[in-house]
């Protein structure tokens, strides 16, 4: 959840940076918002191309998806990301009780 001081970020599709707003739900790192408006605006910082090496890819699911049908998806992620990628993924779940997941540096 954005706090009152955070920084500007530059959005795909935005000709110029704006900090979310206080109380915006985003994913950010230790340099600032990755996205924001839950997964619906990416940062220009973090978008795929074909050199990208590493990478969080986030599934959202709101009722009445089960967490065992988001495992499932997650599952079939992962297994796409090797195949076709030729990556590895390590899911998890982010929620109320978990509210992070731990990145590899």
């Amino acid at each position: 959840i954005a706090g009152e001081d955070e920084p500007a970020v530059r959005l795909l599709g935005d000709s110029g940076a704006k900090a979310p707003k206080p109380g915006e739900v985003m994913y950010a790192d230790d340099a600032g918002a990755i996205c924001r408006r839950f997964n619906w605006k990416e940062a220009e910082r973090s978008k795929l191309t074909e050199t990208t090496k590493r990478a969080v890819l986030v599934v959202e699911a709101l009722p009445p998806v089960t967490e065992a049908e988001l495992r499932r998806v997650l599952t079939d992620l992962a297994d796409l990301a090797g195949r076709f990628c030729g990556g590895a993924a390590t899911p998890h779940i982010v929620s109320p009780s978990s509210p992070a997941a731990p990145l590899a540096g």
